[in-house]
């Protein structure tokens, strides 16, 4: 029994130095907000905006990674939109000897979006009424992300993101969002 217990203990202990010492995978979280034209006029929009992602450094100057991101926000008048959706993307280090805290990239991006919006009609008595309405979408698109780094270390990550989000939808190409704020990264 002790054996056993001396083997799972001296396994573990191996593994998790050996996890340590690699540091090529990171899981991220990050909050902040998104920004988008609103629908009912030419002001922006904005609302929270939360990501989960998971990278894998390949070398010094170059990693992948796989986000998932939700936001929503209020989108005019009387409409809400809620958006979820998944990036997959490569990330660069144009310089990682001198600056290693900034990171380009560019990826494939979709994202499912669901508008919540009010139609004003009149009844058969002349009363104006809001009807409640609702439409989804999925758009395909390329996103660029921008990140500057406060800590970069072997096993933890800190900072700020900015990523630009554009969308293939009615036959052109266009801006669709950004959405910006602070992540956090342990490596392993």
């Amino acid at each position: 029994m002790k054996a056993t217990r001396l083997f799972f203990f001296l396994l573990s202990l191996f593994f998790s130095c050996s996890l340590s010492a690699q540091n090529k995978n990171t899981i991220r979280v990050g909050a902040g907000v998104n920004v988008r034209s609103s629908v009912d006029n030419d002001r922006l929009s904005a609302g929270p905006s939360l990501l989960v992602e998971y990278g894998r450094s390949v070398n010094s100057y170059f990693a992948v990674a796989v986000e998932i991101h939700t936001d929503m926000c209020k989108n005019g008048t009387a409409s809400d939109l809620y958006g979820a959706g998944v990036s997959l993307r490569g990330m660069a280090t144009p310089f990682p000897q001198k600056f290693r805290w900034v990171k380009v990239g560019v990826g494939a991006t979709y994202d499912r979006c669901k508008y919540l919006y009010g139609v004003h009609f009149k009844d058969k008595e002349g009363q104006s009424v809001l009807k409640h309405m609702q439409h989804s979408a999925g758009y395909w698109g390329i996103d660029f992300p921008i990140r500057a780094y406060f800590i970069d270390s072997r096993q933890f990550e800190f900072y700020a993101f900015y990523n630009i989000k554009t969308m293939f939808a009615g036959g052109r190409y266009h801006w669709n969002y950004s959405h910006g704020g602070l992540a956090f990264g342990v490596r392993f």
